[in-house]
This record gives structure tokens, sequence and C-alpha cells, in this order.
């Protein structure tokens, strides 16, 4: 008869409590190596507009830069050039109306697209969408001057907006915002330079609910101008009214820049959270951050590149294939954030939601390495021996040390081993360890069962964040047993 003795090896999956914050500048994966394949949709530059690019030396001298076409840097964004420049005073189309007094033009119709203007004349004009759907504002030139007028002012009632290929510029003047997206259906903002504001930026705002935020192959540069003078800067922010909750915020293919010192203004980075605070703030179904470069130096300020509010975050979200100069991003210059900050950043006055984030191959453009994924993350695996040879089992339990505790619900997660064999999951939830098991035969051979991957099979193992662990082994070192331990049997 075969020798019918087995083994039994228990595999626990350890994880130790890292009181960092997550997300932070600690690096452990070489480029050259990355752990998920990179998916690259359109960049964006098949489409821009003819022109030189403004900043075509800003990648120069770093470890690594983006695998992909950068807007700003490998193609233009705003106005092509050649375009003839119309003054708005001679706007005369259905559907809008041209309040010379106040240098604001008034658009109330559907299918309007006002393009080639140059609305810097005069001190300043405001377009102002206040109805209709279908409306471009496309190929022209804002610069905020003595008027102080908000460049583009989006209404509730209108919807389906697009503003592309336009120079949008707040001169440092003291307009507080340089867009204002409160519209309903999709906002498409797209190949602009927006630049140089008092405080925001971009701030879309849900009003109304269901709205889709396509935010992409743009220029945003210098925000927080006025932070001396009270100004509260963000490249973007969002809002999102008690009960309205917006379906879609993409915020993939942009480049963002703080270059300005910290003595002259400081910017949050993207806020992608409601500033409306409690639990009665609508959310956001989905989001992506996604293939943006991101750059503070020259003795700038930014708190955080990323903030995603979990507690806003109704379904998913994902922050993927980003490129960092964190140069002057967080603490490096005085403050206390990071790179990102995924989880409830309101705490007590935060919204409802729990929604469930995935990160990877977020890289830092200085040191050439990733940075540590989606704040809990496998850092090492370690197998120690327990139990007797001679008997009919032997112990091996394995470390997967994380960067901070996991939970698992939803389902059975399972390892699989380099012999084949798949682990299974038995308990450990809510702890620092996780348990699988796994019986092996008399006949199999497997001296070391090195943990190959680890396969969630519908469950969620997250932090107490509500991220998603990076469960990758890729690149992790892996230790045998020791004391010529070893899991067959000859």
């Amino acid at each position: 008869m075969p020798d019918c003795r087995c083994r039994l090896i228990v595999i626990a999956l350890m994880s130790s409590i890292s009181a960092s914050v997550a997300g932070d500048a600690n690096t452990r994966q070489s480029l050259t190596t990355p752990r998920i394949a990179v998916v690259k949709p359109s960049d964006g530059s098949a489409n821009a507009p003819a022109n030189t690019p403004q900043l075509p030396s800003l990648l120069s001298g770093y470890a690594v830069r983006p695998t992909w076409n950068v807007a700003g840097v490998d193609y233009a964004v705003g106005y092509a050039s050649g375009t003839i420049l119309k003054a708005p005073s001679t706007i005369s189309m259905a559907g809008v109306s041209v309040d010379s007094a106040n240098h604001i033009i008034n658009v109330s119709g559907s299918n309007v697209t006002l393009s080639g203007y140059d609305f810097s004349l005069n001190g300043g004009w405001q377009v102002s969408v206040n109805g209709g759907t279908n409306v471009a504002i496309e190929n022209s030139k804002f610069v905020v001057g003595s008027n102080g007028n908000t460049p583009i002012y989006v209404s509730p009632n209108a919807s389906n907006v697009t503003i592309q290929n336009n120079l949008i510029d707040g001169a440092g003047s003291s307009t507080q915002i340089l867009i204002a997206a409160d519209g309903a259906g999709t906002t498409t903002i797209q190949y602009n330079m927006i630049q140089n504001a008092w405080g925001q930026n971009l701030v879309m705002s849900s009003d109304v609910g269901g709205e889709n935020w396509i935010v992409q192959y743009n220029v945003i540069k210098d925000a927080g101008l006025g932070y001396n003078a009270g100004a509260h800067g963000d490249w973007i922010q969002t809002y999102n009214l008690p009960g309205h909750n917006t379906n879609s915020f993409e915020v993939n293919y942009n480049t963002f820049i703080q270059d300005t010192p910290i003595a002259q203004g400081r910017t949050q980075g993207i806020s992608a959270f409601s500033a409306n605070s409690g639990s009665t703030a609508g959310g956001v179904q989905t989001e992506s951050f996604n293939n943006n470069t991101f750059i503070a130096n020259n003795g700038s300020y930014v708190n955080y590149g990323i903030i995603l509010d979990t507690s806003r975050l109704i379904g998913t979200a994902t922050i993927q294939n980003n490129y960092f100069d964190t140069t002057n991003i967080g603490s490096a210059n005085g403050g206390g954030g990071s790179w990102e900050y995924v989880g409830n950043y309101n705490g007590s006055s935060g919204g409802p939601y729990h929604g469930t984030v995935t990160q990877s191959n977020n890289a830092n453009m200085v040191t050439g390495t990733y940075f540590r994924q989606n704040g809990t993350s496998i850092r090492g695996v370690v197998a120690s021996r327990s139990g007797d040879d001679g008997g009919f089992a032997i112990v091996i339990i394995v470390t997967l040390d994380f960067s901070a505790a996991v939970t698992v619900s939803g389902g059975t997660p399972t390892l699989t081993l380099s012999d084949g064999g798949v682990a299974t999951y038995t308990g450990g939830s809510g702890t620092t360890a996780l348990t699988f098991s796994y019986t092996v035969t008399s006949e199999q051979k497997s001296p070391l069962l090195p943990v190959t991957a680890v396969n969630p099979n519908g469950a969620s193992v997250k932090n107490t964040r509500g991220q998603m662990a990076d469960l990758a082994l890729k690149g992790i070192p892996q230790f045998a047993p020791q004391s010529g331990a070893g899991a067959h049997r000859d």
C-alpha cells in the first residue's frame, strides 16, 4: 500500500501595523519591473491642437518619465497657432446675448459653439452658460483682468458642455475660481492651459445629480496664488450638494504643475471630496485618476497630489500609472501630506459611503521607483517550520508582511504555491494573521513551497481605511524554513 501519511501545511499571512499615512513616499520596486501591465488608452496626442508644446523641457533630467505623450510637453494644449481671435463684443448668434456693461457673454440656447474669441479684452470677459444643452467653448483666450470676472461659469440649468482648446489665465488676480462647472449631464474639459489661479483652477459641483465629469489632456498649473491673502488653493475641487450624486469623475492624462514659490502661493492639489461637510452630502459612483503627471518644484507647496475621500465614494475608483515629482509635495516643504491620501478625509464630518480604491504603478520620477501602492502592501515573505519530520504532519508557517492590518470579506481567498497546490483561507479576518491551509501528500516534493500568487476569489482584502490591499508578490523576497526543514518526504 502506498504511504498514506500526509503533511498539513498551515500558511499564515501576517500583517504588521504601520503608523505612516497610506501611500507615503516610501518606495520598494524599480520601474524596470512593473507588477501590473500598463494599459495605455489614447494619450490625447492624436487630436491635440497644432502648436508648439508650451513646456517641452519640463520632464528633462528625471530618472524616469511617463511612457506616453504628455500634455504640454510632447503636444500642445490651448488654441492652435494661426487662430484669429475675435472681439467678444462682435458675437451675434441665436441663444447668446452680450452684456457689454458687465463684460459677460450669456448663453441660454442649445447647440451653441463659441470659438475663436479673445475674452481677455476690455479687462476680461466671462462666458456664463445659463441654460441649453450641447454648448462648446473652444479655441479662445481668457485672461482675468480688472473686471475680476470668473472666466467660465456653467449653471446647473445647462447640460453637456465642452470646454476645450483654450488658454485660461487667472493672471494672479483676486478672482477665486477660473472654471466653475455646475452643469448637468456630461461636462468635458480638455486640451486647455488653465493657470495662475488666485484660488482654484477648476471647481466641479453636483447640483443636479447624475453628472459625468471628464477632465483630460490639460495643463493645470499654479493654484492658490492668493494664499497669503486668505485664498484656498486647489488644482481641482469637487462639491456634491445633499442628496446629489455624481455618476463619474475622470481625471486622466493631465499635467499638474506647481512651480510658484511657497511665499507666493499654496495648493491642496486635487481634492476629490465634497467640500460640503456632513453625512447628507452626495457622493461619486466611480472615479479615475490615471496617467497624470504631477510636478511640484521651485520651492513650491502642494499638500497632497491627490485626495480621494472614500466616505464620498459610492462604488470604485482607480489611481494608476501616475508619475510624480514630489520635491515639494507634502512634508517635503513643511506640509503634512503626501503624494496621495485615500480614506475618510473629514472624519466625523465625512460621508456615509465606503468605496473601494485600487492603485498601481504610481511612480516617483526623481528616484525611478514605484510608490508603495494602496497604502497596504506585501513587503516580504518568511516561512518558518513547526512540527516533527517523523510525524504525520509538518506545519510550515509562511508570513506575508504587510504595511497595515487587513480585513477579509465577501469570499474565500486562496494561495497558489510553487508546486501547483492551492491553500484555502480558514480564518483570521480582523486580526494580524490570515490563515490558509494546504495538505501535501507524501508523493509530492516541494522543498520550499513559495507562494506564487494570492487569489481573492471574489473576496475583498482591505485595510482599515477601505483601500484594497496590494496582493502582488513580484519582486518581494521570500525566505524558506531554516534548520534543513523541507515540505516533502522521500
